[in-house]
């Protein structure tokens, strides 16, 4: 009976120790949510997202050879106060998300909507170097452009594998059955 717990024992030991040296290289994943503050002259809010949900295209805005990459984001929570109230995600009428350009063409674009304003993207009409910004537009009328202002960029929390957590824990039961066995 002895020998055949001290089988289970180095089995489970040695799993463990498989599971957990095997995996140890591997880079934990990242997550990390941005949060960004923005404004007109009159109004701000805040909203942020997580960059682990990106999606990316590319596009030509004036020059064939010359690609603008996009970068959206869907925005996770969304702050904004305007006419003594203070409208969330939860009034939104279009979903928001969240846009950079790289490349040749620069800038950033929110867009939302709700049933008492919008934010909605525009580019430069200027020939040329294209730039893209949001503009904040009441009952369907241009009332301002909209600035933004990164909040936070805290580093990335490291979330473990879970090969290597499995292998830990089955590495340390291991010892643990092991010492209470010897004892």
């Amino acid at each position: 009976m002895f020998k055949g717990q001290s089988i289970c024992h180095l089995a489970l030991l040695s799993t463990g120790a498989a599971l957990s040296l095997g995996l140890i290289d591997t880079n934990p994943a990242q997550a990390i949510t941005i949060t960004y503050e923005f404004s007109t002259e009159e109004f701000s809010g805040k909203f942020s997202y997580d960059d682990a949900n990106e999606i990316i295209s590319e596009f030509f805005a004036n020059f064939p050879d010359v690609p603008v990459i996009k970068s959206t984001y869907p925005v996770d929570e969304i702050e904004f106060f305007f006419n003594n109230k203070t409208y969330t995600k939860v009034d939104s009428t279009i979903e928001p998300m969240w846009s950079t350009f790289t490349g040749f063409g620069e800038g950033a674009q929110l867009r939302w909507s709700t049933e008492d304003f919008s934010f909605s993207g525009a580019n430069s009409p200027a020939g040329g170097f294209p730039e893209f910004f949001t503009v904040f537009n009441i009952d369907g009328e241009f009332v301002d452009t909209v600035g933004f202002r990164l909040v936070e960029d805290e580093p990335p929390a490291s979330v473990p594998e879970p090969g290597t957590v499995i292998g830990l824990t089955l590495l340390g039961l291991g010892w643990l059955s092991q010492k209470k066995i010897a004892s």
